[in-house]
């Protein structure tokens, strides 16, 4: 990096992308302003401004991408510009202090401090929540919100190999959901989530503008922004069910400990997912069981042929109103009162019926003569 570079605007002039090296500039010396990156670049719109107004800056900050030994990186830099007077042409004097160490240590620190502050509000959104939407998208919320990430997305792979995006946060759902076109004209590929969900292992990207990994979605994200991002696997009982993404503004921005806390969040998602899976079953399988006993009511106790239900040692469980009525009791609870063998004529069948029932595990077609309360017999098959 230079620490002082003089730009001319005039005839045969070396422009901002030339004089830096910047990667934008390499093959073309004539596209720096054209890229979707030129918008939102800190040295480009401070010098025009001097240029433009005459006002000097002092003290802006900026991340420049450019060639050389670490081509492929990024470098952050202290600006300062004012306007060289007089002069027959519009001239500029810029300077360049080179802050990318300061700057990363201070992101570093700042980006772990939030992290554990975001999954502390996780924490508790997982203990509070018991919807799974409410919890993906409050997990978004948090990260955008107090991890001061410019987006986050939970998203899964549909049935037909489409992403989906069930939970977002600082870009549109449906905007995101729209870039699933994208991904299908490439055969899936270029997009660092889709890579997390199907290889089932992070994807970290440290320069969007150059990873071949955000190819897919790389000019709309950064138009919004977006300088970097990691994408990580989220599992359920050791199933990848989707993935977390987390995008960032400026490059580099997730070094190893920044990956294992959010892999750590990934973790716990993934476990309140499994809880909250396991509690939606339980409350089905309650749902089933009451409707299960719903219609084993309705068939006890609106079927014409008499029904009960007994203890072995001879005690009345049920009773369904056909029987009340065959046995001449006044109702169940009158009928419950007595024991099972009074209802029998001769001593002995009810012993006969157990032992049967008790060998074979069924009885069917048991001719016996039962007691009715009132001492007359009546015939029935048990």
């Amino acid at each position: 990096a230079r620490d002082m570079v003089d730009f001319a605007r005039g005839p045969g002039s070396t422009n901002l992308g030339q004089a830096l090296g910047c990667l934008l500039c390499l093959d073309d010396p004539e596209s720096c302003g054209s890229w979707p990156a030129c918008a939102s670049c800190g040295l480009r719109t401070t010098v025009a401004d001097t240029f433009d107004t005459g006002q000097p800056h002092r003290d802006v900050e900026a991340e420049l991408h450019l060639a050389g030994p670490s081509s492929g990186q990024s470098a952050w830099f202290r600006i300062a510009t004012s306007r060289v007077t007089p002069s027959d042409e519009p001239l500029v004097l810029v300077s360049l202090e080179d802050i990318t160490s300061q700057r990363r240590a201070g992101n570093r620190i700042r980006t772990l401090n939030r992290l554990l502050n975001t999954m502390l509000e996780i924490d508790e959104l997982i203990v509070r929540e018991s919807d799974r939407d409410s919890l993906l998208d409050g997990a978004c919320r948090v990260l955008v919100e107090s991890g001061d990430f410019p987006a986050a997305w939970f998203a899964i792979e549909g049935s037909d190999g489409r992403l989906r995006v069930p939970a977002s946060r600082g870009l549109d759902t449906d905007w995101l959901q729209s870039l699933g076109s994208e991904l299908d004209r490439r055969g899936g590929t270029g997009c660092a989530t889709m890579e997390a969900i199907r290889g089932g292992s992070t994807v970290r990207i440290d320069d969007i503008s150059t990873d071949p990994r955000s190819a897919a979605w790389r000019e709309r994200l950064m138009e919004r922004g977006i300088a970097s991002g990691l994408a990580t696997p989220v599992s359920v009982a050791g199933t990848v069910v989707g993935a977390l993404t987390v995008c960032a503004a400026e490059t580099g921005r997730f070094e190893p400990e920044a990956v294992k806390l959010v892999e750590r969040l990934a973790a716990s998602l993934g476990f309140a997912l499994a809880g909250l899976d396991q509690e939606q079953a339980r409350r089905d399988a309650e749902a089933d069981l009451r409707t299960s006993e719903t219609r084993y009511r309705m068939l006890f106790e609106r079927n014409p042929a008499g029904v009960y239900r007994t203890t072995v040692d001879g005690r009345f469980l049920a009773a369904n109103p056909a029987l009340v009525e065959m046995l001449r009791f006044a109702d169940e609870d009158q009928l419950l009162r007595v024991p099972v063998a009074s209802i029998y004529h001769a001593a002995g069948d009810r012993e006969t019926f157990l032992e049967r029932l008790l060998a074979d595990g069924v009885v069917e077609n048991f001719e016996v003569e039962l007691r009715r309360r009132d001492g007359t017999g009546s015939w029935a098959l048990l």
